[in-house]
């Protein structure tokens, strides 16, 4: 009366398993980056539309080593890395790739493929590409993960011994 309190009701509620569920979860993810961050191939984790556009949700560190390209590079333009994927390459192995992946919706979709792609510095940087798929219906787009390899090295030693192949058959059969 008079303005003054008479009484005070309130409830209490106990959130400390939710908080104890959300330093753990903060953790959980904290630990998950630093693994991917230090990860030496490249991870990426993108959106792909039926229209063929990409949103990358997600570029590990090391896709810089491998592309040439920083990740707000890549990242600002979804039409890079499409670009700078040798011709041939696109139409025989990353296009039918990506066919493939339209192809599949409502299913879970991999694929490994090997593909040349122009390093910012002009080289030809050979990469391993494997991608895992899956439909999202909601959105309606693919959740694609991928992780990249760069084998470059594997393929110049290919090459190498194709070549000394070549010489030894030649120097037998003279």
């Amino acid at each position: 009366q008079e303005g003054k309190l008479i009484h005070y009701m309130g409830t209490v509620t106990d959130i400390s398993d939710r908080k104890k569920l959300e330093i753990a979860l903060q953790d959980s993810q904290k630990r998950l980056c630093e693994v991917l961050d230090t990860a030496i191939v490249g991870i990426i984790r993108l959106r792909f539309y039926c229209d063929g556009r990409m949103e990358y949700d997600y570029i590990s560190p090391h896709c810089e080593q491998i592309f040439g390209f920083s990740r707000t590079e890549l990242r600002s333009n979804p039409t890079l890395w499409r670009s700078r994927i040798h011709p041939e390459d696109w139409k025989t192995v990353v296009f039918p790739c990506m066919e493939n992946v339209r192809q599949c919706k409502n299913n879970f979709y991999s694929d490994t493929i090997e593909y040349r792609f122009y390093h910012q510095d002009n080289s030809i940087v050979w990469i391993l590409g494997r991608c895992f798929c899956l439909w999202n219906e909601l959105g309606n787009y693919w959740n694609v993960t991928i992780v990249d390899t760069d084998i470059s090295t594997r393929k110049q030693l290919e090459l190498d011994l194709k070549f000394s192949e070549q010489k030894l058959n030649s120097i037998l059969n003279s």
